[in-house]
């Protein structure tokens, strides 16, 4: 089984049994990386998943952190001679440091992650998971901030597509109240009428702009 196929099944239990969030944060997908590169079937995740013991207390798992162990002794029990691979030890205090892509691709993913849980609309949790696998299946070596811009474009494109007619007209007078022509010309009229369509739509459904998430980060 392909690793986004076991990602995106473990994905969807978890977060089912949750009860909460549409997607696993950064740090998770780092487990399950792992469980799949030391080849543990995705049916004994899933065994330890939902054992109701797991669910019953008044604190029930919030990260497959909970999980990291118990997956590990259930593999080497039930799989003999299985060994689960042991996360990489940097080898140096320099060997620990994130590479800056990663690490600006982790804070995308963990700021999809806290929109996500915040919101109770189904299309923007599905519009956000949408845009967590389009990151997530990115390539190492794409462009971060061209990849970010690119994802920002999609989900005011996906969020217009998806509202309902009283909407859409409720963000139209939003628009219309907050820009004067005035003297400017044609074309400059009609980009900042885009902008504050953009900025108005995502205030209208309480998304943050991805690229403010990374402008954030490297503001002095």
């Amino acid at each position: 089984m392909g690793l986004n196929e076991y990602l995106n099944a473990i994905e969807e239990r978890f977060v089912a049994l949750r009860g909460s969030g549409v997607m696993l944060s950064a740090k998770d997908v780092g487990i399950v990386e792992q469980w799949h590169a030391s080849e543990i079937p995705l049916w004994l995740v899933m065994e330890v998943l939902e054992e109701p013991g797991n669910w019953m207390g008044a604190s029930p798992p919030r990260s497959l952190t909970f999980f990291r162990r118990k997956v590990a002794d259930r593999a080497e029990s039930a799989l003999p001679g299985h060994v689960v691979a042991a996360a990489p030890k940097p080898a140096s205090a320099a060997a620990s440091e994130p590479e800056p892509e990663t690490d600006l691709r982790r804070l995308l993913l963990d700021a999809l992650v806290a929109m996500g849980r915040e919101h109770r609309d189904h299309r923007v949790r599905d519009t956000l998971r949408g845009v967590y696998q389009q990151l997530r299946a990115a390539p190492a070596d794409a462009d971060v901030w061209s990849l970010t811009a690119e994802m920002d474009a999609g989900i005011v494109e996906s969020l217009h597509a998806l509202c309902t007619p009283s909407e859409r007209s409720t963000i139209d007078l939003i628009v219309g109240r907050s820009i004067v022509r005035g003297t400017m010309s044609e074309q400059v009229f009609r980009s900042q009428q885009d902008a504050v369509f953009r900025r108005s739509l995502r205030d209208f459904f309480g998304i943050v702009e991805l690229m403010e998430v990374l402008l954030d980060e490297h503001r002095l």
